[in-house]
């Protein structure tokens, strides 16, 4: 069985109080609000007893005082505690967006094998509802300690009224404690199944919203649906059960505590009639048996919050400081790279036992275009993924300008490089803005410059609001011609001097694509560009054509020299030219 892990809990909080650190004023005003709160809820049950003993005993004019007491103490509790709220919301929302922060920066920070090979939902519910759990806890805990507190103040209260209702109330608190921790262990290890199966759910609703238009054009709604039923059906199915373990859970606290009050009433008529109870005391005792069994359910509650967090806590730190495997790089900073890439021996593949690349030697130079053809399945996108580290490499070794791509910074290798993808993911930003992610200081002028050369500019001014045109989710409102040439532009802003186009041009019409081919043969001598083909009409005046099949490279020479020599290159362009 489980332990209640407060251990735990003190050391996932030393955690997170980095995280509320910059806010400590704040946290450190609402623990002395939340301690003025308790005293006063503790004082009052105090005056509320007094004035039943007035109006016992017939003391009007002292009623009339005491009331006052009791009236002004309400409000200022109220007052107090409106504070005390307003201060607990400024100080969690500042802690739930510095956890956020660091968990994004986490999961940017992540292999990216480790995304590849965990759900969406793992990451989008460990930043959202993990991160609110952990930021809540702080003031969470103080606010159920003011309970206690007030309620502290009531048993003293009790023990001094009677010592032996005191030793009742004590053993009455001992034993529904004892089914609730049993509760509590059932429900930890059946939220944490739950969140788990949440997760892989807020997954597969991620793939429907950006799936959904394949999902109509595919005509497979039915079969979706149906996929999409059954989860969710599962995770409801849970959290009923979680439900209804509650209730009844609920319902023996209850009789728990409806036995007690019998009892209690049973044993306080023994103790008036053996004189050791005055009726007067009976009846501040009576008004604080609630407040004690409410004692009880408030440590019940804080223990729940308590397995709550730890569970919470473990998922986010495991992305923070955890399981997840993190991209490591090295120390050694190079501002420019010019880019002549040397492969020696290199040997990698996406799954363990299966290589992409194998035994792979290479030599790109700086300063010239590269093209790399083959077939689908030759290891070309590796390439370019192993260069910019998004994968490591299984052995051998990679250099750029001599460097070890290993022993540089990650601002020293990503810095240098501008990398176009086949599917290029365009921001829910606006046109401009989805250039000043890359620069960010990025002028007007530099931002058209670029989508000049990349034959988009003309486009941009049609939309209703140019530049500051939103493009939706994913560039949803875009063609995929018009994204590619967005990405194209986008590179071309940074300082990069090697720029890798996957496919860059597989998506434009052969107006458009002549356009770019010109654009990109245009830049030659001021940049390293190394480019991915299936068009090899649009790489025919590379400086160097790099043949790949199987992971190998077959073939290395210019266009012109490869149509006489290579025929697995005479081949592929053959092929071509039939399209």
């Amino acid at each position: 069985m489980k332990k209640l892990g407060i251990k735990d809990s003190i050391q996932y909080m030393k955690k997170a109080y980095k995280y509320m650190e910059e806010n400590k004023k704040l946290f450190i005003a609402y623990i002395f609000l939340s301690i003025i709160v308790g005293i006063i809820g503790a004082i009052i049950p105090l005056i509320s007893a007094q004035v039943i003993l007035k109006i016992q005993n017939e003391l009007w004019l002292q009623l009339i005082v005491v009331a006052i007491c009791f009236v002004s103490m309400r409000m200022l509790s109220s007052f107090v505690s409106y504070l005390a709220s307003k201060v607990s919301r400024v100080f969690y929302r500042e802690t739930y967006l510095n956890i956020q922060v660091e968990v994004a920066r986490s999961m940017i920070d992540l292999e990216t094998k480790e995304i590849d090979a965990n759900s969406s939902g793992v990451f989008i519910d460990r930043l959202s509802q993990d991160a609110s759990d952990i930021a809540e806890i702080f003031r969470t805990i103080f606010k159920k300690i003011n309970v206690i507190i007030t309620n502290v103040g009531i048993l003293f209260a009790v023990y001094t009224i009677n010592k032996i209702v005191f030793i009742f109330f004590i053993i009455v608190l001992t034993i529904i404690f004892y089914f609730e921790k049993m509760y509590l262990v059932r429900q930890y290890e059946r939220t944490k199944y739950f969140k788990k199966v949440k997760e892989a759910n807020t997954g597969l609703v991620s793939e429907l919203v950006r799936g959904i238009r394949d999902i109509k054009v595919l005509n497979c709604y039915s079969a979706f649906e149906s996929k999409i039923y059954k989860k969710l059906k599962q995770a409801n199915i849970i959290q009923y059960q979680m439900s209804e373990m509650t209730k009844r859970y609920e319902l023996l606290r209850e009789f728990l505590k409806n036995a007690a009050n019998l009892l209690f009433i049973i044993l306080c008529i023994y103790l008036i009639k053996n004189d050791m109870l005055l009726v007067a005391n009976f009846v501040i005792l009576f008004m604080y048996s609630d407040k004690v069994f409410d004692f009880l359910v408030t440590i019940i509650e804080l223990l729940e919050v308590l397995k709550s967090f730890n569970l919470s806590a473990e998922r986010v730190f495991e992305i923070i400081d955890g399981k997840y495997q993190k991209e490591q790089f090295g120390a050694l900073k190079v501002k420019k790279l010019d880019g002549t890439f040397k492969f020696e021996n290199v040997n990698f593949g996406y799954i363990e036992g299966i290589n992409v690349l194998k035994k792979l030697n290479l030599e790109i130079p700086a300063f010239q275009t590269t093209a790399i053809v083959g077939e689908s399945g030759a290891g070309k996108t590796t390439i370019f993924n192993i260069i910019t580290k998004l994968y490591r490499i299984n052995s051998g070794k990679i250099t750029i300008d001599g460097y070890n791509i290993e022993d540089l910074t990650e601002e020293s290798l990503r810095g240098n490089i501008s990398f176009i993808t086949q599917n290029p993911y365009i921001f829910n930003f606006s046109v401009k803005e989805n250039f000043q992610i890359v620069k960010k200081n990025a002028t007007m002028k530099e931002i058209e410059d670029v989508c000049k050369k990349a034959c988009i500019h003309d486009f941009i001014m049609s939309l209703p609001k140019k530049y500051e045109t939103e493009l939706g989710e994913g560039g949803v409102n875009l063609s995929g011609g018009q994204r590619q040439r967005i990405a194209i532009a986008r590179a071309l802003l940074t300082d990069a001097k090697i720029i890798l186009f996957d496919e860059a041009t597989s998506a434009l019409d052969n107006e458009t694509q002549q356009n770019i081919t010109q654009a990109i043969n245009n830049l030659q001598g001021e940049y390293t560009i190394i480019i991915i083909a299936h068009r090899l009409s649009t790489i025919k005046e590379s400086n160097q054509i790099v043949v790949m099949q199987n992971g190998k490279v077959v073939g290395k020479d210019t266009h012109k020299n490869l149509l006489k020599n290579n025929e697995y290159y005479q081949r592929l362009y053959a092929n071509d030219m039939k399209r």
